[in-house]
């Protein structure tokens, strides 16, 4: 038990139930840390690990959040509903962030490490050869796009508004998309689900903006504990990259697949959509495709990782190919893997920094 002398720094963790906040919370346990987590009404593995105080609330609940954070010194915001209706993400997501912005502030929290979504990316009118950074043009129709990434792109613009207007000590982190043994099932990006299908939209050449969920847990660990990074911005994908075509391939091997991959041309998606927009039009509804989704599908890339590189000295401790190889198991092992098994072996209970409450 640690003594209450010392000057252990507090940490929340919003979202600990989900698939980055598990791998969060199992790498907060080799930091010098005490851990608490906001969990609704079922906390899971949580609730039977004595080294994590459960807070039981909700993000739409302020009073919850506020008890939650009060006491704090990190809060790590990764909670946010992964479906439902447009209200269930407005609720969510949005005020979620509003009412955790709220009592960070209250509290005197020494920072917000908010996880955003590249979503918020413009994807459908940028240059295919540009490279994607930090600093790259926003999503300009973000409800084009669907409840989701509407929400989180209006819970991102809140977090840099307070950041700008009220002085909120915070880091923005919009990690790439995200691989692991609880995400077998997620559709890549360039995909959508149909039915029991999963359609694949253009080149499978196609690269893939990838990293593995324990390479997540890292870089939000360091977007925490680096000094002067309040008000930054950073993109964490491995730099290593994977085709689409690659991707599927492993995902064919995967033993409970539930779904099968159909081929479609982009153009002749692109019509697809031209004929979907005509009948929304005319029985003024909206469809699930449209033009703007379909061009908004294909991935973002290339990615410039340079400021979580060398600003925050992030780099893939498991790599995206070792995921991968984790996420679908050795069922399929492609020849480049008989190199990567190394990764397996690396000592993850390393801490990655000393975590302190002293004032930057």
């Amino acid at each position: 038990m640690m003594s209450p002398q010392r000057n252990v720094p507090t940490i929340l963790v919003t979202g600990a139930t989900g698939l980055v906040g598990e791998a969060l919370i199992a790498r907060l346990h080799h930091e010098d840390v005490r851990i608490r987590a906001l969990v609704r009404d079922r906390a899971g593995v949580l609730a039977d690990d004595p080294g994590i105080e459960i807070v039981r609330g909700d993000l739409r609940d302020p009073g919850a959040v506020d008890r939650a954070v009060n006491g704090v010194d990190v809060v790590y915001h990764l909670g946010a509903a992964m479906s439902g209706t447009a209200e269930d993400f407005e609720s969510t997501i949005v005020r979620g962030t509003h009412h955790v912005i709220d009592a960070c502030m209250r509290h005197g929290v020494r920072r917000l490490v908010h996880v955003s979504s590249l979503g918020v990316v413009d994807s459908a009118s940028r240059e295919r050869d540009q490279p994607v950074h930090e600093t790259s043009a926003l999503e300009p129709f973000p409800e084009r796009r669907g409840a989701y990434t509407c929400a989180k792109a209006a819970a991102e613009r809140i977090i840099r508004a307070a950041m700008a207007a009220r002085g909120l000590r915070a880091v923005i982190v919009r990690p790439g998309q995200i691989v692991g043994p609880r995400a077998a099932q997620r559709c890549p990006n360039a995909t959508f689900a149909f039915g029991s299908a999963w359609i694949s939209v253009g080149a499978g050449s196609q690269a893939l903006p990838l990293v593995y969920t324990d390479d997540v847990a890292d870089a939000l660990v360091l977007a925490g504990t680096t000094p002067g990074v309040d008000g930054r911005i950073f993109h964490v994908i491995d730099p290593e990259e994977v085709t689409l075509n690659e991707y599927l391939d492993w995902y064919k091997h995967l033993p409970t697949r539930a779904f099968r991959t159909v081929r479609v041309p982009a153009a002749l998606m692109q019509s697809v959509a031209t004929v979907m927009d005509a009948a929304s039009f005319v029985l003024r509804t909206p469809l699930p495709m449209t033009r703007y989704r379909v061009r908004a599908l294909r991935p973002l890339a290339p990615f410039d990782v340079t400021a979580a590189t060398q600003i925050l000295g992030w780099t893939p401790r498991v790599g995206v190919r070792a995921g991968l190889l984790r996420t679908f198991g050795e069922r399929r092992k492609a020849p480049r893997l008989a190199a990567i098994t190394q990764h397996l072996s690396l000592d993850e209970s390393r801490p990655i920094a000393a975590l302190t409450t002293s004032e930057e």
